[in-house]
C-alpha cells in the first residue's frame, strides 16, 4: 500500500529535476548560433510541445495513480537524467556556435569531432532518446515515460536522418569517414 508521503516525495523529485532541466534548457537557449538556412522547424515545434506536455503528465500521474515510490529505482533513473543533463551540456559546449534547435549548417560551419562527438555523431539526440524515457521514470510517472518516448523516439529518429543528409551534403567524403569511426 502506498504512503501518502510518497506522492509528494515524487513530486519534490519531479520538481528538483524540472528545474535541473530548465536550467539546461535556457544554457540551450543561450548557447543557439546563428546564421545558415534552417530546417526542419515543424520537428522543432513538435519537441516544444513534448516538452510542454511531459511536465504536465508526470505530476498529473503522480497524483492521480497512487503508487507506492521505488526509491532504489528513482535514485537510480535521477542520477542517471542529471548524468544525460550533463553529457547535454558537455554536447552543447562541443558545438558552440553551431548548435541550433533546427537543423542548421551555418556558414563557416566545420565538421565537429571532439568532446562527445568524437563518439557518437549525434548525440544530443542519443540523450533525447534516454531523457524521453529518464526524466519521468524519475518520480515513478511510467505511463508517462511510455508516452514520452513514443512521441519523442520517431522525431529523433526522422530530425537525425534529416541531420545525417544535411552533413553528408555539406562535408562529403569527410563525413562518411567520420560516420565510419563513430555510432549513432
Amino acid at each position: 500500500m502506498p504512503d501518502s508521503t510518497d506522492k509528494y516525495y515524487a513530486l519534490m523529485i519531479f520538481a528538483v529535476l524540472g528545474c535541473v532541466k530548465g536550467s539546461v534548457e535556457a544554457f540551450a537557449a543561450r548557447s543557439r548560433g546563428k546564421g545558415g538556412a534552417e530546417s526542419s522547424k515543424i520537428v522543432s515545434k513538435l519537441f516544444i510541445l513534448s516538452g510542454i506536455l511531459t511536465p504536465v503528465f508526470i505530476p498529473a500521474e503522480i497524483i492521480f495513480f497512487k503508487r507506492p515510490l521505488c526509491w532504489h529505482f528513482s535514485l537510480f533513473f535521477s542520477a542517471a537524467f542529471l548524468a544525460l543533463m550533463y553529457l547535454r551540456i558537455l554536447a552543447i559546449r562541443a558545438l558552440g556556435s553551431f548548435y541550433s534547435v533546427n537543423v542548421r549548417i551555418a556558414d563557416g560551419h566545420m565538421l565537429v569531432k571532439t568532446g562527445v562527438y568524437k563518439y557518437f555523431r549525434h548525440p544530443l539526440y542519443l540523450i533525447g532518446i534516454m531523457e524521453s524515457f529518464v526524466y519521468p521514470l524519475a518520480p515513478g510517472a511510467y505511463i508517462t515515460a511510455a508516452i514520452s518516448a513514443a512521441a519523442s523516439v520517431p522525431l529523433i529518429i526522422f530530425r537525425r536522418a534529416e541531420e545525417e543528409k544535411a552533413l553528408l551534403e555539406k562535408f562529403g567524403a569527410e563525413y562518411e569517414i567520420y560516420k565510419k569511426a563513430t555510432w549513432f
